[in-house]
């Protein structure tokens, strides 16, 4: 095993203890350990204080990241509830009316509920007007076996269903509030795969190795604004194109030709303004450095902070251009400040058989080229 290999799975291991503990005490509602998480982390795998605090910063950010998307799903389902009682309550409203037509029938004498589209003519001829058609009843006989019966029926099936559906929402909502959620690192598709895919039924050992290279996958090591490249892991010499890392035995791995096929200029700057600041603790810039075993090679990210533009033009005095995204093309109108059409087009692109990173760049390409 290879120093970045086992700095991988280190990590990792890490990181997946540091979240089920954070998991474990909130289910629980106490605390496991005595001294702080940084601490427990380190001293059972033997890392160090930089290494130790990426992992508990990513698990800390997964976790919290997990309590925001339960309190998303919370108030989704909540809508989802008030969607579900207003249709039944229109439906009741609804088989209300059906019920005393129904009534009216029975007693000889038809009549119709107020704000309805149903006619009686003098012939005894029934009508309803419908948005795109109109319906018509001989008699009142045929109207209450062929329209009125089955409308009944089926608004009270659609009550029940609607019942029934808020009834699983509302079990939904109070598992949601009660239960605390987990992950499966790796995933969980890969991890069931292992029951359900034949060649891992037969073969065991080829789903593990695979299941281990996904949960060991990636690992992101934290910046500094006081260490002199921004991070007291990596070293990054624009010059050269080297990157340097410490790995956790204390051994110095060298990864040559670090290209970055995007944002290059960009990495170089922030790197050599961050080694040339004199007051890094008050200026300095984090450089966070992210590591990904793809087997035959890693791919290397580095982590900056942009800053955002604030010339940002928000008049409308000169117009305005309207853009639409789709799947294979980027679609954008020019239209004046009287809201006059001016002009037209379309930029083209393929995402077919391309990576979320690739996908990004060629996007904000074609975004470029729109502005």
């Amino acid at each position: 095993m290879t120093e970045t290999s086992y700095a991988l799975e280190l990590c990792n291991r890490a990181k997946r203890f540091a979240f089920q503990t954070l998991i474990r005490e909130k289910r629980w509602g106490r605390k496991l350990h005595q001294e702080s998480l940084h601490i427990v982390v380190k001293k059972k795998y033997g890392l160090n204080d930089y290494f130790a605090n990426s992992a508990v910063r990513e698990a800390n950010a997964l976790f919290f990241s997990l309590m925001e998307l339960n309190k998303m799903h919370i108030q989704q389902t909540e809508e989802k509830i008030k969607d579900v009682k207003k249709k039944r309550k229109t439906e009741r409203t609804k088989l209300t009316k059906l019920r005393k037509i129904k009534e009216s029938c029975i007693k000889g004498n038809l009549r119709f509920p107020k704000n309805t589209n149903f006619a009686l003519q003098k012939s005894g001829i029934i009508s309803l007007e419908l948005k795109n058609r109109s319906l018509i009843w001989m008699n009142s006989y045929l109207f209450e076996h062929r329209y009125l019966d089955v409308e009944l029926k089926r608004t009270k099936a659609k009550i029940g269903r609607l019942t029934h559906r808020l009834y699983r929402l509302e079990q939904k909502k109070t598992k949601l509030k009660e239960y605390i959620p987990s992950v499966v690192f790796g995933g969980k598709k890969l991890f069931k795969q292992q029951f359900t895919k034949e060649e891992f039924i037969k073969d065991h050992e080829s789903w593990r190795k695979l299941f281990l290279a996904a949960r060991n996958k990636e690992m992101i090591i934290s910046g500094r604004k006081d260490a002199g490249s921004g991070n007291f892991v990596f070293r990054y010499n624009p010059i050269t194109k080297e990157l340097h890392m410490n790995s956790i035995t204390g051994k110095v791995v060298t990864f040559p030709r670090v290209i970055f096929p995007y944002g290059q200029e960009m990495v170089n700057k922030t790197v050599t303004d961050q080694i040339q600041c004199k007051n890094k603790k008050e200026y300095g810039k984090p450089i966070s450095w992210s590591v990904e075993d793809h087997g035959e090679y890693y791919i290397i990210k580095c982590l900056v902070d942009v800053e955002s533009n604030p010339y940002i033009h928000f008049s409308t005095s000169d117009g305005v251009i309207g853009v639409d995204c789709n799947y294979n093309h980027i679609a954008w109108t020019n239209v004046s400040k009287d809201g006059n059409f001016l002009e037209s087009g379309k930029l083209t692109f393929s995402i077919e058989g391309k990576t979320s990173g690739q996908i990004t760049k060629i996007i904000e390409a074609e975004a470029i080229t729109l502005i």
